[in-house]
């Protein structure tokens, strides 16, 4: 049996790229720095988080709700260098079809931070570098899902996000993928 644990998992202080309103109205992504700790371990937090973008690092983590996030088998990108769970960019792209459970193929950069989520039998280890937490899946489900709420209320919150260009609607599959995968979490309490 794990020993109850605090999980802080929040995104703070969202914001959206730009010097004008008008190009922080293009900005589909929301920006700010990211808190990852376990009871006392910090696995992630600011400085080094400012910039993430908490949109993409929202779909990730809804992602480890039913599969691990570790080498090789990051769910970010297919690269080397740019598959961290709280990454600068997120840029959803049409799928690569070489993953088919993920609606949506989402490039990140080289710049980010990541931690390792990996999932047993009901638990779910978080790892980075020497440090190491165990938490139970029911528990990480709720942390990910209050971060994905967050998220959604800096959306509700803003101007609504205009499209880049006309043909710029490669956010829908993201949003779609998000919004099923939050729903499936809600309704069967753990996996997806």
């Amino acid at each position: 049996m794990i020993t109850p644990v605090k999980i802080v998992l929040r995104a703070e202080g969202p914001y959206w790229l730009g010097d004008t309103a008008d190009e922080q109205a293009h900005d589909p992504c929301a920006h700010g720095s990211v808190t990852l700790a376990i009871d006392e371990t910090l696995f992630a937090g600011p400085p080094e988080t400012d910039g993430t973008n908490v949109t993409g690092a929202g779909l990730f983590l809804l992602r480890t709700l039913s599969y691990s996030h570790t080498h090789p088998d990051w769910l970010v990108t297919e690269g080397e260098d740019d598959n961290q769970l709280l990454a600068h960019c997120a840029s959803p792209l049409p799928s690569s079809g070489t993953n088919d459970e993920f609606a949506v193929y989402v490039a990140g950069c080289p710049y980010g931070v990541n931690v390792e989520v990996l999932r047993d039998d009901g638990t779910v280890v978080i790892r980075r570098d020497e440090r190491s937490a165990q938490v139970t899946a029911e528990d990480w489900r709720t942390a990910v899902l209050s971060f994905c709420e967050a998220v959604e209320a800096f959306y509700e919150t803003s101007p609504p996000r205009l499209p880049l260009d006309a043909n710029h609607d490669e956010w829908e599959p993201f949003w779609q993928e998000w919004n099923d995968r939050k729903r499936m979490a809600l309704r069967s309490g753990e996996h997806l």
